[in-house]
């Protein structure tokens, strides 16, 4: 690894770190090459002031 791939590195990790902040957006990617098509489990139902959440497992 040389030094310009572990400063970004570092910088991806320092994002990491920080505390959430709603009103900047958070967007990741998933680098696999496969697609998506359903999920494995029923998302959880939205509770009084939270969001819907779903499950990170998807069926291929």
């Amino acid at each position: 690894m040389g030094a310009e791939f572990v400063g970004k590195m570092e910088d991806v990790l320092d994002l990491y770190e920080q505390a959430y902040e709603p009103s900047i957006p958070q967007i990741c990617f998933d680098e696999r090459p496969c697609q998506l098509i359903g999920e494995n489990r029923i998302p959880y139902p939205a509770e009084p002031g939270q969001l819907q959440r779903y499950d990170y497992e998807y069926i291929l």
